[in-house]
């Protein structure tokens, strides 16, 4: 995938080799806005058994901001750029808007 560089499985037997052993070493993408999203529980999953992140920061950290602090402060992870997604309360609110509203809303996101 061009936009997260994840390669994606194929027929080649001899490709597939070295494929998995290049994906162990790929850093994992996040954009900020993921990692400030995911539950205390996943953000502590992600740090010490993806990560191999130890001690006081991760053991410790009671709030979430600290776990996304210390994951992204270890350089473990590369922190792409994305806009973060927009979201409308119920399909009637788009229905409402017109084709310029609409339009202009799509761009701005």
């Amino acid at each position: 995938c061009p936009v997260c560089r994840y390669e994606l499985p194929t027929d080649d037997p001899s490709y597939e080799t070295l494929r998995i052993e290049r994906m162990k070493r790929r850093k994992p993408r996040f954009a900020l806005y993921e990692l400030e999203r995911m539950p205390a529980k996943e953000l502590r999953s992600l740090a010490r058994n993806r990560l191999g992140l130890r001690g006081a920061l991760t053991d410790g950290a009671v709030e979430r901001s600290d776990l996304v602090r210390a994951i992204v402060d270890s350089g473990k992870i590369e922190l792409i750029s994305a806009p973060e997604p927009v979201e409308y309360g119920a399909v009637g609110e788009l229905r409402a808007m017109g084709v310029g509203k609409l339009r202009r809303a799509m761009e701005e996101a």
